[in-house]
Formats: structure tokens, sequence, C-alpha cells
């Protein structure tokens, strides 16, 4: 990110960064690319946006509900904010 990535870009399959670490549960990756600006909307080939992958695997961890809650804050904050 620091050094001119474009962490935007999708696959041939739709997905970006954020569903990458939704899907493989890396959490501090998914907290820092939402911070960095990714689009927390981009639906992939299965109409699943990255949070969609993220409540998946975190709705199986009641330890993990604040971190979700957390990552729902930030989404709806930025679809206010832009």
């Amino acid at each position: 990110m620091g050094s001119g990535a474009n962490v935007s870009c999708t696959t041939i399959d739709k997905r970006n960064a954020l569903h990458f670490a939704a899907q493989n549960r890396y959490d501090i990756v998914y907290e820092r690319l939402l911070e960095a600006g990714v689009y927390p909307f981009v639906k992939d080939n299965q109409g699943a946006t990255a949070e969609y992958y993220l409540s998946k695997h975190h709705t199986e961890e009641s330890t993990d509900a604040q971190f979700l809650s957390w990552i729902s804050s930030a989404i709806e904050d930025r679809r206010l904010n832009g």
C-alpha cells in the first residue's frame, strides 16, 4: 500500500484484496485495507462482497463479534462519508 500498489484491482472472478483477506481470515489486513480506502462494496462473480465472506467466518466465533461490529461500523462510515 505504501509503495503505490493498486490494492483496489480485482481478479478475473471480480475479487479484490478485501475478498482475499476476508476469506483467509486476515483480520488485520482487512482492517488496513479499509483504512487505505479499498472500496468494500465490490461484488465477486458469486454476487458476494468481502463483508459477506468476513461475516461468514466470524459468525462461527462469538469472541469476534466486536470485530465484526467494528467492520460494519467502518463500512457504514465509508458509505456515509465517501
